[in-house]
């Protein structure tokens, strides 16, 4: 932090989370200490996406976290509450950052609309859900077709291992939503021109995102069920 610069505070209103074990989105609700389900469909529009890193690690029994980047060769400094993990581009952490518990992760930001007006949101993408969303997102402009919907849940089996990924479907965002959406993008770049600047620095501990951790799924090693990205 610095006095004339302080930290800016994050102008996201809620961080969802794809749940693969329930089949469902949810937020974690700090004054009622519990996750909140959504309904679906779930609309949204895409205004930006960032790489990171997700999972849990077991010896610390806490969620595995790390700085957001734009380009997969920029250093992730991976931690877990108790202090750092790994640090290092991802194609040279991969292997031991899986081992560790860690998966790589899309933090999709986004307009969603709640009580009446379309605010700022994340969407966090983690394992089976980021292969479905790179699948989802291939040959895809989100800059000219942002309108993304959540329509529901399907199920699938690895292994003994159930579990469920979203159905995403496109949908055409109208002018008038589309200016709405530009001007809370720009207050959010102006948040993330500031944040991305401070990953030298130790990442900050993200919003509270599951109640139950996610590695009582396992997913096995295969690429598209741990959510390898696609380079």
């Amino acid at each position: 932090m610095s006095l004339s610069k302080p930290r800016t505070q994050s102008p996201v209103k809620k961080f969802f989370k794809v749940r693969a074990g329930t089949g469902d989105v949810a937020y974690y609700d700090k004054a009622q200490a519990k996750d909140i389900t959504v309904d679906t469909p779930f609309e949204f529009i895409v205004l930006d996406v960032l790489n990171t890193v997700g999972g849990f690690h077991e010896p610390t029994n806490s969620g595995i976290y790390s700085n957001e980047v734009r380009d997969v060769k920029s250093v992730l400094s991976v931690r877990s509450k108790n202090g750092p993990l790994i640090e290092g581009p991802y194609n040279q952490i991969k292997d031991r950052l899986k081992a560790l518990g860690g998966r790589f992760a899309n933090s999709v930001y986004i307009a969603y609309y709640e009580d009446g007006a379309w605010v700022l949101g994340n969407i966090n993408f983690v394992g089976a859900s980021v292969s479905e969303w790179f699948d989802f997102t291939k040959g895809k402009y989100l800059d000219s077709d942002p309108g993304v919907a959540i329509t529901g849940f399907e199920a699938r089996k690895k292994g003994r291992t159930d579990y469920f990924v979203p159905v995403f479907e496109s949908w055409t965002v109208p002018g008038d939503l589309l200016a709405e959406a530009s001007e809370l993008d720009e207050a959010l770049q102006a948040y993330l021109e500031a944040s991305l600047s401070r990953r030298n620095e130790e990442p900050a501990e993200p919003e509270p995102r599951l109640t139950a951790p996610p590695a009582q799924i396992s997913f096995g090693s295969s690429a598209d069920i741990e959510g390898e990205p696609p380079f």
